[in-house]
């Protein structure tokens, strides 16, 4: 049942998240890149799905596969990793890891201070096209429920998962 619904749900949360305050301005926010990604910046003016990640989080490596599955499914919106808790050796070396290939960087004080911080990771945060915050989720989230997310997003516009 949670997997035929899983979707909804999330959707409605993040409906219902559109209330949580603004981000104001994390386009802007200078962040240590720890992937050789040509697209690795925060970027204005699209849509993103941003997820912390950290060292030895098990979570987090399936996290960043099931982002991956997506990306290619939805290129656009931006999917990136934020690492913390951690070295930007221990960060790069979770990357390798887990084979990802997404744009990632560690999180400052100061940006992880604007997002409100991270209690778990994962956690992924939201952004619409503006750069605005419109909802956040704390835990795994599937390939579904993060196609879901993309296609709120983007009206719709994301191409269906390979399996």
């Amino acid at each position: 049942m949670i997997r035929k619904y899983g979707p909804v749900i999330f959707c409605i949360g993040l409906w219902l998240g559109m209330s949580v305050p603004v981000s104001a301005a994390l386009s802007g926010m200078p962040l240590n890149v720890l992937s050789d990604h040509p697209d690795a910046s925060l970027q204005p003016k699209k849509p993103q799905l941003l997820m912390f990640y950290q060292p030895d989080c098990r979570w987090c490596g399936l996290q960043m596969q099931a982002m991956q599955a997506v990306q290619s499914a939805c290129p656009q919106v931006v999917m990136q990793l934020v690492g913390i808790r951690g070295s930007d050796r221990q960060l790069r070396a979770e990357l390798r890891r887990h084979r990802s290939e997404l744009p990632a960087f560690a999180g400052t004080e100061t940006f992880l201070r604007k997002v409100g911080g991270v209690e778990a990771t994962p956690m992924t945060l939201v952004l619409n096209a503006q750069g605005e915050e419109a909802g956040r989720y704390r835990g795994y989230l599937n390939e579904e429920q993060l196609l879901a997310a993309a296609n709120w997003l983007t009206g719709s516009t994301c191409r269906a998962l390979q399996k």
